[in-house]
């Protein structure tokens, strides 16, 4: 088992937050003011040092136990893996449901360069633990990344409507699926009916069942 050690600089991570939330806000005040109301002592994330250095996060549940969402080791080259398995280089949207620590984003954004990235998240306090750690300020001004926070899945065909779908790669964030199931499965329906309904290739809409239906 890995070895953690909490990664927490209480003045790194309010710098980070601030510059995350300042460039959020710039385009979505809304969220950002969601997400620096769920900053707080009670946040049931925990930021962890991976054994290669860089930031992971767990999950305290009530009972306090904790699941890893991302490597112990090197969630970097995890995510690069996870993507490589379900995201097309060329396409032209992709749609991933879990922030987590970004990784998978990062990766997703590298491997498909001409891609729009629709990133689905439910849990502000999530992005809040995301936001103290890492500096997501370049990614979240970039103008190739639009973030959804909502509990509300239906909510989702709105982001999603107007972008094109000549070619969609859809990616699930297992672990953070598997804290929040109701969610992503209920997120899975509206997906594949919005799919269905633009007509998206049979291929996607296989690969699509393929990686999101396991354990949902």
């Amino acid at each position: 088992h890995a070895a953690f050690t909490q990664y927490r600089d209480p003045a790194l991570t309010m710098n980070l937050l601030e510059k995350n939330l300042g460039a959020i806000e710039r385009v979505a005040p809304a969220i950002a003011a969601r997400i620096r109301a769920a900053d707080g002592a009670d946040n049931p994330y925990r930021v962890k040092t991976a054994r290669n250095g860089l930031p992971t996060l767990a999950f305290c549940d009530a009972e306090g136990s904790e699941r890893l969402l991302h490597s112990g080791y090197d969630p970097a080259t995890e995510a690069v893996r996870l993507v490589a398995s379900a995201v097309e280089s060329d396409a032209d949207l992709v749609i991933i449901g879990g922030f987590a620590l970004g990784y998978h984003i990062e990766a997703a954004l590298e491997r498909a360069p001409d891609a729009g990235i629709v990133v689905i998240e439910r849990d502000p306090a999530l992005l809040a633990a995301a936001f103290a750690c890492r500096d997501f300020s370049a990614l979240l001004a970039g103008g190739r990344l639009d973030l959804a926070l909502t509990d509300r899945t239906e909510d989702v065909t709105l982001l999603l409507d107007g972008k094109s779908t000549r070619k969609v790669s859809l990616l699930l964030h297992r672990p953070s699926a598997d804290s929040a199931p109701e969610f992503y499965h209920n997120l899975k329906n509206v997906l594949h009916a919005f799919l269905n309904g633009k007509e998206v290739n049979l291929a996607t809409l296989a690969r699509f069942e393929r990686l999101w239906t396991r354990n949902l």
